[in-house]
């Protein structure tokens, strides 16, 4: 009976220190503990998730895109406000080039969207951006050949869409060629290379899906292109004309 006695006294006893320990534990704190094992996880795959530029660039140009469209693939009024702020930023660098990447995602998606009788806007933007990049650049404020040649881009970007099917007057666009290929830009020591290769490769294009009077319209500057003096630009320019109909 004695040991019966002692037996039950050490079962009871244990069965109190459980229950002591039971009871100091705090619900909160074991609520917390597995709150934090369950965020843990989602932290570390938040914080080494990296996002790539290209998605960047992708998501920057749909979002303008989605600024500038109105319905019916026509434009927003403000079209020109939000495309001036950001051919703005055309400019050297890291920054600059990733702005150009993110401009010409917006044109490629806003060339899509419109038809050729709308696209009137776009292409005024475009234009009304080559004349002040020139203006800028003839008065030597805050104008680089970077700039010229990366507006010069965009252009060749909405005149080579679809083969030109979205050119709403093919006649305007040579303004803007004739602002850029000039003895005052052109021929100009300073133009630089890259600024002349931007400027040649637009006026290559648009001769390309010229399907009016081009001859006449572009020998005034074929021949002022002859006189440049970097012999690589006029064999480049040459070869791009190879497969047009017009030089054949």
């Amino acid at each position: 009976e004695e040991g019966v006695d002692i037996a039950a006294m050490e079962t009871s006893t244990q069965q109190e220190e459980l229950n002591e320990d039971i009871s100091t534990s705090s619900p909160r704190k074991r609520q917390r503990s597995s709150h934090e094992s369950s965020v843990e996880p989602r932290e570390t795959d938040t914080t080494s998730r990296r996002v790539s530029v290209h998605d960047v660039v992708e998501g920057m140009g749909t979002l303008f895109f989605e600024i500038i469209k109105n319905v019916q693939h026509q434009f927003h009024s403000r079209l020109h406000n939000v495309l001036s702020a950001l051919f703005s930023h055309l400019e050297p660098g890291e920054f600059g080039r990733r702005c150009f990447l993110v401009a010409s995602k917006a044109m490629n998606l806003a060339l899509e969207y419109t038809r050729k009788e709308y696209a009137v806007p776009l292409f005024d933007s475009v234009g009304v951006a080559v004349q002040n990049a020139m203006c800028s650049w003839k008065s030597h404020q805050d104008c680089t050949n970077s700039h010229v040649a990366q507006i010069a881009s965009l252009f060749t970007i909405l005149v080579q869409h679809r083969g030109g099917r979205r050119i709403p007057d093919i006649a305007r666009l040579y303004d803007s060629v004739k602002l850029l290929i000039s003895e005052d830009a052109l021929l100009h020591p300073l133009f630089g290379d890259q600024a002349s290769r931007a400027a040649l490769r637009f006026f290559g294009a648009l001769v390309r899906v010229d399907e009016g009077e081009a001859t006449q319209r572009v020998m005034p500057l074929i021949q002022l292109i002859f006189r440049l003096d970097s012999l690589a630009l006029v064999q480049d320019f040459c070869r791009s004309l190879r497969s047009c109909r017009h030089f054949s």
